[in-house]
Formats: structure tokens, C-alpha cells, sequence
């Protein structure tokens, strides 16, 4: 008996965020017989300085009755919901500041789920405009290593796009403290047995997420969709052979 195995890269917890601040203005509106959908809003989204992990802000600068005080309530939940899934690979995003300025309601058509679904549709509609981009779990490396292996496993670690933080010559052996993309780690540990004779060893921790190049970012992108795609396909030819 044949059994389809899909095999992916292991899963790295990346987050999403924006770069810059992007303008809003958008119109939520459904009309499907009798009663329908309308919503307005008008303001900015921005990336929060230091933002803490998940780190959310809504600042409401309405003057006036244009938005009763529920539908201000109600998109806020619609940036908070948008944001627990994010446009580029529905991960969480994190460190993002909404000033709703201004928006528009219907004495009938409006209503709570509306300015909720505009809210959301309004951060996705302008994600890309705020610079949209990912942010990577970077890992603390601790390596160590015979005095031989020093060179090569320096080039090795670069080759990983680590940034070195610091290096120590003991008696016992070679200390390599560095900074590396947790992406790049996968497979370390046997290339790391390989170059020193099975004498070398490493141990890592978190220590933040910071931005991936945008090049990069496309190309994780473009490969989870074509994983997913072909994780999909999978399970519709197991479905037929059932």
C-alpha cells in the first residue's frame, strides 16, 4: 500500500508588523434587500515604538456625533480581530497603533457588525501601503569548540547569517556567542559534530523578532503558499482514493 507523505520545513513562528504610517479612509457597504451594511472610517494606522509582543494601541480623535460611541467600540474590535491574522501568512501581528479620526454611520443601515467588518477590511485593504512585512525569531547561540575548529566554525556561523556577539579562548576549549536567524539554525547541530569530530556543541535561546529583508519575506511567502497549496492538493488525492 502507497501512503502520500507531504514533508515541510520545520515550522518557524514567524510574526507580522508594518513599517510605516498609511492613511485610511474606507467604506464598508452591503445592501442585500431590505435593511443593509454601512460603515465609514477615517484616520491612520502606524507601527508603535518598542512595541511589546502582540502590542496593540487604538486612539480615537472623533470631535463630534458622527460615530456613536458602539460603533467606535466596534472598530476597535475589528482592528484587534484583523490583527490576530495577519495578510502575508495569517500570523499574529504585532506593534500596531490605529487614530480613528473620523468616520460616517447610517441611522438604519449601520450597526455594530459593520463598522467590525470595515475595521477589518480597512487594515487589510491598507497593510501593504504601512509596509507590511515579517518579523523573525532571532536565537541566542552559544557554541563550543577545540581552538581547531575556531576558523571554520566562525565561517560556518556566518554562513548562517549570524552576527557574532563575542568569542573566548579558555584551556578547555573555544566559547562563540552569537546572534542567528532561528530559520537558519535548522541542521546546525550535525554540521556542527561534522566539522569537529563530534567534539563541538551548541545551545540556543530566544531572544527577539526583528525584521526580515523584504526579499526574504517574499520568499517565505511564496513558499508556505506553495506548501499549503500542495498540503491542499494532498489531502483531496487521499480523499478520491478513499
Amino acid at each position: 500500500e502507497q501512503i502520500a507523505v507531504t514533508t515541510t520545513e520545520p515550522y518557524v513562528n514567524y510574526r507580522e508588523a508594518i513599517a510605516r504610517r498609511a492613511r485610511i479612509d474606507h467604506t464598508f457597504k452591503r445592501q442585500t434587500g431590505g435593511s443593509g451594511q454601512y460603515a465609514r472610517i477615517v484616520g491612520y494606522m502606524e507601527p508603535l515604538e518598542n512595541a511589546v509582543e502582540g502590542g496593540f494601541e487604538f486612539v480615537n480623535r472623533c470631535i463630534g456625533q458622527n460615530l456613536s460611541s458602539s460603533f467606535i467600540l466596534a472598530t476597535k474590535k475589528g482592528f484587534e480581530e484583523a490583527l490576530q491574522r495577519g495578510p502575508l501568512l495569517g500570523n499574529p501581528v504585532w506593534g500596531v497603533r490605529v487614530v480613528l479620526e473620523d468616520g460616517q454611520m447610517h441611522a438604519v443601515d449601520s450597526s455594530e457588525m459593520s463598522f467590525k467588518i470595515c475595521a477589518a477590511q480597512a487594515f487589510h485593504e491598507n497593510f501593504e501601503n504601512a509596509g507590511g512585512c515579517l518579523l523573525q525569531p532571532i536565537m541566542k547561540v552559544e557554541v563550543g569548540i577545540p581552538a581547531a575548529a575556531m576558523q571554520s566554525t566562525l565561517s560556518g556561523l556566518v554562513a548562517r547569517n549570524a552576527k557574532i556577539v563575542s568569542t573566548e579562548n579558555t584551556a578547555f576549549g573555544n566559547t562563540i556567542i552569537a546572534e542567528v536567524p532561528l530559520v537558519d539554525m535548522f541542521g546546525y547541530n550535525v554540521e556542527l559534530r561534522q566539522n569537529t569530530a563530534g567534539r563541538g556543541e551548541s545551545s540556543m535561546e530566544y531572544l527577539q523578532h526583528e525584521v526580515m529583508e523584504a526579499h526574504q519575506t517574499a520568499e517565505v511567502v511564496r513558499k508556505q503558499r506553495t506548501g499549503d497549496e500542495i498540503a491542499s492538493s494532498a489531502k483531496v488525492q487521499s480523499k478520491k482514493r478513499k
